[in-house]
């Protein structure tokens, strides 16, 4: 049972009374605050010379409804490699990956021909990267998978070097170094802090140095 099943198994065993409700207001927020955690993103998906306009699912498999997605201009995108653009993807199921359009509906779109899945590991490779302050709450952890630690006192997206990986139930976790400035800027930054933190809360510059 996760968190949030936890959280919706004691709001209906609470009764119904005046400290009750109060718990009940205690309980829907703390479990809003787990539906805000941002989603795990896979990688990018480039499109190669896919047209502009292309077949999007609400499900994977060519079934559900269908609709025609302009991916340039309503998708989710970031660009990779020298000078490629491609979709965010967020579920992979053979060659059926799922994005989500600027508004965050998912959507399943096919592998195009000639189109390339990245993962995020390999983007991370090469690019000057940052902790993104969507998902970084300014802590790190002393473990992989472990509690967080104290505030660091740091810029609102710092600079970071990844000196290590592991996974932990399933999800791959990153031991970074903060920097006090980027790569590209200073040829040896100094180091900030070092910890742990899920690979949900690094990206990366598509710029480059």
């Amino acid at each position: 049972m996760n968190a949030q099943e936890f959280l919706f198994k004691v709001i209906e065993n609470v009764s119904f009374c005046r400290k009750s409700l109060v718990m009940k207001l205690i309980l829907l927020t703390l479990m809003l605050g787990f539906a805000q955690e941002s989603e795990e993103r896979l990688g990018v998906l480039g499109m190669g010379k896919a047209p502009a306009r292309i077949e999007a699912f609400t499900q994977a498999g060519d079934v559900g409804a269908r609709r025609m997605l302009n991916w340039k201009l309503e998708a989710e995108v970031e660009e990779f490699g020298a000078a490629d653009t491609g979709m965010v993807v967020y579920e992979k199921q053979q060659d059926w990956l799922r994005v989500k359009s600027k508004q965050g509906i998912s959507l399943w779109v096919r592998m195009p021909q000639g189109g390339q899945f990245v993962a995020i590991p390999d983007l991370l490779e090469g690019n000057q990267i940052y902790l993104t302050k969507e998902d970084w709450d300014q802590r790190l952890s002393p473990t992989a998978g472990g509690r967080r630690g104290p505030v660091v006192k740091t810029e609102v997206e710092p600079s970071v070097k990844i000196v290590g990986k592991q996974m932990v139930n399933g999800k791959l976790w990153l031991q970074v170094t903060i920097l006090d400035a980027g790569l590209c800027e200073v040829p040896k930054p100094k180091v900030i802090a070092r910890g742990w933190v899920p690979l949900r809360m690094v990206w990366y510059s598509s710029s480059g140095c």
